[in-house]
């Protein structure tokens, strides 16, 4: 299902061999992508519409009717197995999408919630209403009738993190299904002077696993929004300059079982007020207002003011037995408006611990994150009665939106101090302050230089408030700056990207990296970092590499898992994306990769490996993978810097599968249909290259048990145990 355009840096590599002779004309060329190109008219309302999924009242015949869908797959390039039609109109408020999906069979409709992909039918278009070729706003209803809406950034990068309110409703006929959808202005970036949309419109029959597009993309061509169609006839169309108050008010009372004292808990003034009324039970009250504005052209100033995440979907579950912090998508309302905004054109897709983007700028989840657990103080601070789950945001403001061609967004918070109650150990009860107030800032503008280049600035600043140095709680200023650059060829085939950022931290307490840095007041790091791709034709890949000095960080109001690193990646593919006689697609491909220290003096990380796949016709898809890992240093395991030697190892993986809905008669056991995988790997050894603290090595070891569980093998002839330059040398 189209939920985004799969990246080749994803896939990995391609094609398998040739495509036999069978196909009965050469397959669209990736190169004549261009001459695609289709638009429409949309037309405005001009009667009543009433949103019950029948596109049949008489104002719709105003507008333009879109059909001859190019079937994207199975059958690359040819005509649709079933036929589509839609139509576009748009008012002071809304734009409105119509879609007829005739089908001799009844579609597959499966129940979801919001937001979750299922393997049914649907139908999805994207928006660019600003006609920056980059960003656009992806809407998708199937045909069970729930919805899914996304952001597409960077051209080809996309995110389901943001959420839109907007209005659909599906209906079932004899010829199959149909929709209406109904997309507010005010959700969108509109410039003023707007004449047209960039436009797309994409149909799922889940069945036969065929995707039909209106504006057909071939397979293999570079780009994703840059290949959109065009949405014309929208002259005087212009954002809705509204402002929309929600207010809130929510109760609270918890109860704790035994009491911790007998005493019961004062009056707290705070963004949410609190008061014992029994030596077991405190109850509370919160009130706060979100607010948002459309200032001027497509700018839009959103706010909120002590607001209310209770009905947001709380996280996964993560059972995390490593040494990096688990990264956990944004989920609140207020801080995925303008996502796409905030996002680096540096995208580096590629797994393992050590891989993904070496540093975000901006994670929103810094703002209102929980304070300190009581667990973690001494125990100077009394029994707890009452702490916030979370940080309070008091205050936020978001402006975001373009001036020209440029697009921009600021970001500004407050959060007040935290307080919690707890019986003193003279048992009186009293508040502790747990966190101090922080301003928060994030600045992200970004502009094109020439048609098929861009630059971009990003800030960010987090800044304590009457930080009180009795108290040794976190108070230290922290400020990020640079700047990211990226340009394509004419065809977007081969692009070159490169970003650097610097960082300086000013007063808080020394803190001590897993790798053993110390960042403490004047700490100040610079990271750089670079790509070269190429997106298109059978021959795909990259090379990257970032260096992030030892004192670099962002993890303030950004995230990042390590510094004092140097990454290089290298990812050739080989594939075959055109359908034919046997397959639908195949690759295969190689990629090598080196982890090391800041200084290069330590090899965190160097594997190669090489994985094959093919997708035939039967949506049977087949793949394997091996990979040989050189030993290599953990630097972090221990909490001090010291370093662990691992051996090196080597593995392998395969895979096979089918759709659930293929038939029974199929080529492999219907066990097997699905996912089935199997891996196997040499046995790892550990040995403590640097201890200088045996006793303390060896409690922290056992501490971390679930992690490490050295194993002893007899030592070859002629071996000495290995040591860094500078070390004592301990065998495990």
């Amino acid at each position: 299902m189209r939920l985004r355009r799969p990246s080749a840096f994803v896939l990995g590599a391609a094609a398998l061999c040739a495509a036999p002779e069978a196909a009965v004309c050469a397959p669209p060329s990736a190169e004549d992508a261009a001459s695609y190109f289709r638009s429409i008219r949309a037309a405005r309302r001009n009667g009543p519409i009433q949103l019950d999924g029948r596109p049949d009242e008489p104002a719709w015949l105003a507008a333009e009717p879109g059909s001859g869908f190019t079937q994207f797959s199975p059958d690359e390039g040819a005509p649709p197995s079933v036929v589509t039609r839609f139509r576009v109109l748009w008012d002071d408020d809304a734009i409105y999408v119509g879609v007829e999906c005739d089908d001799p069979e009844a579609p597959t409709a499966i129940m979801s919630r919001r937001d979750r992909p299922v393997d049914g039918d649907f139908i999805s278009f994207d928006l660019d209403t600003t006609n920056d070729r980059r960003t656009a706003y992806h809407f998708q209803v199937f045909a069970g009738g729930q919805q899914l809406d996304a952001l597409h950034f960077n051209d080809t990068d996309f995110t389901a993190d943001w959420d839109a309110a907007w209005e659909s409703a599906v209906a079932f006929n004899d010829h199959g299904w149909s929709l209406e959808v109904k997309i507010p202005l005010r959700i969108l970036r509109i410039p003023d002077g707007a004449r047209s949309f960039g436009f797309n419109l994409y149909r799922i029959l889940a069945r036969r696993h065929e995707e039909d597009q209106w504006r057909y993309r071939p397979h293999g061509a570079a780009g994703d929004i840059s290949l959109l169609g065009e949405l014309t006839g929208l002259s005087g169309i212009r954002p809705v300059r509204s402002l929309e108050l929600r207010p809130y008010f929510a109760t609270r009372s918890a109860t704790t079982r035994p009491a911790p004292a007998d005493a019961t808990a004062p009056l707290l003034f705070a963004p949410c007020t609190s008061v014992g009324y029994s030596a077991r039970s405190v109850a509370g009250a919160c009130a706060g207002l979100d607010l948002r504005y459309s200032l001027a052209s497509d700018v839009s100033l959103v706010g909120t003011l002590n607001p209310d995440f209770g009905q947001v979907e709380a996280d996964q579950r993560v059972l995390n037995l490593s040494t990096f912090e688990t990264f956990f998508p944004e989920k609140r309302p207020f801080f995925t408006e303008g996502l796409d905004l905030f996002q680096s054109p540096l995208r580096i897709q590629f797994g393992g611990p050590y891989g993904g983007d070496a540093y975000q700028i901006f994670y929103s989840r810094r703002i209102g994150r929980p304070p300190p657990a009581w667990k973690d103080w001494d125990g100077d601070k009394g029994i707890l009665v009452y702490q916030p789950a979370a940080r309070p945001v008091l205050g936020a403001m978001q402006l975001t939106g373009t001036a020209g061609p440029s697009s921009f967004g600021l970001l500004t918070s407050y959060e007040p101090r935290v307080d919690a109650q707890a019986v003193q150990p003279d048992g009186r009860l009293g508040e502790v302050r747990v966190a101090e107030a922080v301003h928060s800032a994030a600045l992200r503008v970004r502009t094109p230089i020439t048609s098929r280049s861009l630059v971009g600035v990003f800030a960010t600043a987090v800044d304590p408030i009457g930080v009180s140095s009795s108290l040794a709680l976190p108070g230290r200023h922290a400020h990020v700056a640079g700047a990211d650059f990226v340009t394509y060829d004419a065809q977007r085939d081969w692009s070159f990207t490169t970003q650097a950022a610097g960082s300086l931290l000013n007063g808080g307490q020394p803190d001590v990296q897993p790798d053993g840095t110390v960042l403490a007041s004047g700490s100040s790091g610079a990271a750089v970092a670079g790509r070269i791709a190429k997106d298109a034709g059978p021959l795909v890949g990259f090379v990257a590499g970032d260096w992030l000095s030892p004192r670099f960080t962002v993890n303030d109001l950004g995230f990042m898992r390590r510094a004092n690193l140097f990454r290089s990646f290298g990812y050739l593919q080989l594939r075959d994306v055109h359908p034919n006689s046997v397959w639908q697609r195949a690759f295969v491909g190689a990629w090598a990769r080196e982890i090391r220290n800041a200084a290069s003096s330590l090899a965190l990380e160097q594997d190669v490996g090489v994985e094959t796949f093919v997708l035939l016709n039967s949506q049977w898809n087949f793949g394997g993978s091996i990979l040989l890992q050189t030993p290599y240093i953990d630097d972090r395991e221990l909490g001090d810097g010291t370093p662990l030697e691992r051996q090196g190892s080597w593995g392998r993986a395969r895979r096979a599968g089918s759709g659930h809905r293929h038939p029974a008669a199929s080529p492999l056991p219907a066990r097997a249909a699905g996912f089935a995988i199997a891996q196997h790997h040499r046995p790892r050894h550990l040995r403590i290259l640097a201890a200088s603290h045996p006793p303390a090595l060896c409690t922290a070891l056992r501490r971390r048990h679930l992690l490490w569980k050295p194993a002893p093998r007899p030592r070859r002839a002629g071996e000495t145990d290995r040591a860094l330059p500078g070390h004592v040398s301990r065998a495990s």
